[in-house]
């Protein structure tokens, strides 16, 4: 695993807290913002581990592209 990519999502995550710092309003966004990535982030291990065990379904990347068109909509959602 690269560096790079554990980087990318930290900074990802700073860039969050410091533009949603400033008010209530912000503060509820960032906490649903928050939620989809953890919905993000747990569908993404089940797939994963669906992955290590064989259970795969026809189309990986297809499931994958699923999963983050479905968090960008909530995301967009919440702006």
């Amino acid at each position: 695993m690269k560096n790079q990519s554990i980087d990318k999502i930290a900074q990802g995550y700073f860039d969050l807290i410091h533009d949603t710092k400033e008010s209530e309003e912000n503060l509820i966004k960032r906490a649903k913002v928050l939620d989809a990535a953890a919905g993000l982030t747990k569908s993404l291990q089940l797939h994963t581990q669906r992955r290590l065990t064989g259970k795969l379904n026809s189309d990986p990347a297809a499931t994958v592209a699923k999963l983050f068109a479905a968090f960008k909509a909530s995301v967009e959602a919440i702006k």
